[in-house]
């Protein structure tokens, strides 16, 4: 499934709070644009939905939720997660794979292997899924 796939079937793609990379639309999030910019260029950020009490293109102000992003493995997802729980914007982070999509906590994060790391919860995997977002389940493991 493709992230483009994943913003249509959470409606974002119809949300004029849904920020795409595609448009110039990181330049006039307030606040956040250079934050934004960078996550396209190192956590393939594919769109970001925000609160705001206006579109987010027109608002004086964003609260970034959910960052959408692609990876091309499962590693560059938990590094996508790393980087994005260093940067401390987000409460929410969704990484589509080839073999999976995955919602992260985008403030929790402990490194693989790591002792605080026993389970893909512990890490900030909330749930992962292949290959349809309908077939979405809680990480146990």
């Amino acid at each position: 499934m493709a992230a483009t796939e994943i913003i249509e079937a959470l409606g974002y793609h119809r949300s004029p709070h849904f920020l795409r990379h595609d448009a110039d639309s990181f330049g006039r999030a307030p606040g956040f644009g250079h934050i934004f910019r960078k996550a396209k260029e190192t956590c393939g950020l594919q769109g970001v939905y925000t609160l705001s009490d206006r579109p987010a293109a027109q608002a004086d102000a964003v609260v970034p939720v959910v960052y959408v992003c692609a990876a091309e493995s499962e590693d560059d997802a938990d590094a996508i997660h790393r980087r994005v729980w260093n940067q401390d914007v987000v409460p929410f982070l969704i990484v589509e794979t080839p073999r999976c999509v995955r919602l992260y906590s985008g403030f929790r994060y402990a490194r693989p292997g790591a002792p605080s790391a026993r389970s893909l919860r512990d890490r900030g995997v909330l749930a992962r899924t292949s290959p349809s977002p309908a077939s979405l389940t809680p990480c146990k493991r």
